[in-house]
């Protein structure tokens, strides 16, 4: 184990009135209560990402197997952190047809598509 022996009159950086000064530029206003069922909660989204999880009882989207969740990541106006995982995602791919596709494409079109994607 490692000893660190200091005089007494030395201070660490980032230790005492520094490391306040650090606390209270960075300290955020508490969370105030949130009742999902009639408050809204409005933040600006910074980051998304997904992860693949199980369907929950009561969430929009799938009920069986693996279901897609996004997860976004923003602050309130207020400057809490907020970290929100949305249920009911449907993940989509949007292809332009050419200009002379038919109705006789969509069957292959479909097969083709989905190998794809599976690959």
């Amino acid at each position: 184990m490692a000893t660190l022996n200091l005089a007494s009159d030395e201070i660490l950086v980032g230790e005492g009135h520094e490391q306040e000064n650090t606390f209270a530029k960075w300290n955020r206003v508490p969370v105030s209560s949130l009742n999902p069922q009639t408050d809204i909660l409005l933040f600006q989204q910074i980051e998304i990402d997904h992860y693949i999880g199980k369907p929950l009882p009561g969430m929009p989207g799938s009920k069986v197997g693996p279901v897609p969740i996004m997860r976004m990541f923003g602050v309130t106006e207020q400057g809490n952190s907020v970290c929100c995982h949305v249920h009911g995602f449907c993940p989509y791919l949007f292809i332009s047809a050419p200009s002379k596709f038919t109705n006789h494409h969509c069957k292959p079109f479909k097969v083709c598509k989905s190998f794809c994607i599976l690959i």
